[in-house]
C-alpha cells in the first residue's frame, strides 16, 4: 500500500528540505543553519531506518530487541 504514496512523500520531503536550505541569494549564515537542520533530518531518518531494519527485513532478533522497536502499544 505504501508504493502509491511513496513518490509523493519523497517529493514533499525534498521540496521541504529545499525550503529549509533557503534560496540561492540567502545569507551564508542562513544557508549554513538550513544545511545543519536538513542534514540533521536526513541523519535522523537514516538512523530510524537502521533501527527498524531488522523488523522491516524480517531478520531474526530476540523478543527484547523486538520489544524495544515497538514504540506504540498498537504496533504489537
Amino acid at each position: 500500500y505504501a508504493i502509491a504514496f511513496t513518490p509523493w512523500l519523497v517529493l514533499a520531503v525534498s521540496y521541504t528540505l529545499g525550503l529549509v536550505l533557503g534560496p540561492r541569494d540567502a545569507s551564508p549564515d542562513r544557508q549554513f543553519r538550513g544545511a545543519v537542520w536538513a542534514g540533521g533530518f536526513v541523519a535522523l531518518a537514516v538512523a530510524c531506518f537502521a533501527w527498524f531494519h531488522p523488523v522491516l527485513a524480517a531478520e531474526i532478533i530476540t523478543r527484547d530487541e523486538w520489544g524495544l522497536r515497538m514504540w506504540l502499544p498498537s504496533w504489537i
